[in-house]
């Protein structure tokens, strides 16, 4: 199957300022979350001392978010059209908790409660599968006109 690509500068820094926004929005969600529903597995809601959001974890998420979607080519010039996104996402996904696990596990002063990891990177992977498809959608949407040719053979 060939891979059917567009070349769009503006969709890259979109795509860098849709990933910006779901990582801000996963983690302030999954804080929420945590903060106000009790979870299955735990010991109930997690007190608010044991897990603030400072500025250095925020960074850290958001360095590790763009570290791993370049790593796999997500900020490239060209916008892919094949390929599953759920596919494309994952690896990065999964680059991401082993990321935020070793450096939560080497810093411990920084670190945040496992519960709240777990539920930003399901968000954060929800968030991204969605600005992905809407940038997929925009990049193959622009050039396309419907034509009617009215005449005799």
């Amino acid at each position: 199957m060939q891979k059917r690509t567009v070349d769009r500068p503006l969709l890259r820094w979109t795509a860098i300022a849709g990933d910006l926004a779901a990582v801000l929005a996963a983690l302030a969600l999954a804080r929420w979350i945590r903060l106000n529903v009790a979870m299955p597995f735990t010991t109930g809601l997690l007190p608010s001392r044991n897990f603030a959001l400072h500025a250095t974890t925020v960074l850290l998420a958001v360095a590790i978010q763009f570290f791993a979607m370049m790593l796999f080519g997500f900020y490239g010039p060209r916008v892919r059209s094949s390929g599953s996104l759920t596919r494309l996402i994952l690896p990065a996904q999964a680059v991401q908790l082993l990321s935020l696990t070793t450096v939560f596990y080497f810093f411990p002063a920084r670190s945040i409660p496992r519960s709240v990891v777990v539920l930003y990177l399901l968000l954060d992977g929800i968030f991204v599968y969605f600005e992905r498809a809407a940038i997929r959608r925009l990049a193959f949407a622009g050039g396309r006109r419907r034509v009617l040719i009215v005449g005799s053979p």
